[in-house]
């Protein structure tokens, strides 16, 4: 008997995971939520990044800016 069940697309990432997709750090992904360049939810007390936002970002970039700046820019 075959399994004709389609698998479920992951929609949301941990930061980590999140991080390895972009190529860049845990750290810069915070930077990247804080100045709201990628979106998350809260699930219980984990956050987790949008698969969207994740590839948005990867078509558009942040034009130039560091996370940092774009962080602080936010704040």
């Amino acid at each position: 008997m075959t399994n004709n069940l389609n698998p479920v697309t992951r929609r949301l990432f941990s930061i980590p995971e999140s991080a390895q997709a972009l190529g860049v750090s845990p750290r810069t992904i915070r930077y990247l939520l804080q100045g709201n360049k990628l979106e998350s939810r809260m699930i219980g007390h984990r956050r987790l990044v949008t698969a969207e936002s994740i590839d948005r970002l990867a078509q558009t970039g942040t034009e130039g800016q560091s996370a940092f700046e774009l962080a602080n820019a936010a704040a």
